[in-house]
């Protein structure tokens, strides 16, 4: 069911449907569910920046991880790409097909992986300095005593 966040937030709250039956979403999954009886999910790995899980589902089914929503988290279906909904105001959701697939949730964030770089290039930029520095006072025999 696609609703705006306020309402998708007051329908959460007031718990006006039932968890286990309702998804509410931000966004159309352009997909039809099928029969989603005895469907079964199971977390295979569960880590900080991953998350592993094994459906099988006998119709088209939406898989909602209760797991909080964050823009850079990636998501793969038997190794390729799906998008990744928001469900339930904060949480992940992702469309899985008819059969049993693996689910890949990985976090991804751009922005970290910037900082990681910029994080070595300023040690690298700090130990040639500090290089540098030992270099020039060999050259000039050794650091100067306190007269």
């Amino acid at each position: 069911m696609v609703q705006p966040d306020s309402a998708i937030l007051d329908s959460v709250t007031a718990m006006s449907r039932d968890p286990a039956e309702w998804t509410f979403l931000g966004a159309d999954p352009r997909l039809t569910l099928g029969p989603t009886g005895g469907g079964r999910a199971s977390i295979t790995s569960y880590r900080l920046d991953d998350v592993t899980v094994d459906v099988d589902t006998p119709g088209p089914a939406l898989l909602r991880l209760a797991d909080l929503y964050y823009p850079d988290w990636v998501a793969r279906v038997d190794g390729r790409p799906t998008p990744i909904l928001r469900a339930d105001y904060l949480l992940r959701a992702v469309p899985v097909p008819a059969g049993r697939h693996r689910v890949e949730f990985r976090y991804e964030s751009a922005a970290m992986r910037r900082g990681m770089w910029l994080s070595a290039g300023s040690l690298v930029a700090i130990l040639g300095m500090f290089g540098a520095a030992f270099v020039l006072r060999r050259r000039r025999g050794g650091v100067a005593g306190a007269a």
